[in-house]
């Protein structure tokens, strides 16, 4: 079920927009998400945990924006 969600996102995707850029996303990104859905499925504070870690990074990021500071991510 989640391949073919993931599959019909991707095919929706590649109707407007070159797929040059899509195959970074597809083989990093996603299964990092998905990993770490599965690993905080049924545990609410390693979830919290993690919720904590991205918002201090979402943070600090846009910090960094305000303060136009050279951050490569």
């Amino acid at each position: 079920m989640r391949f073919a969600f993931c599959l019909a996102c991707f095919l929706l995707y590649w109707i407007n927009v070159l797929p040059q850029s899509l195959v970074r996303y597809a083989l990093v990104l996603f299964p990092i998400f998905i990993a770490l859905a599965h690993a905080t499925a049924q545990r609410p504070l390693r979830l919290a945990a993690l919720a904590a870690c991205f918002a201090a990074l979402n943070g600090y990021l846009m910090v960094g924006f305000a303060l136009q500071w050279r951050i490569a991510v």
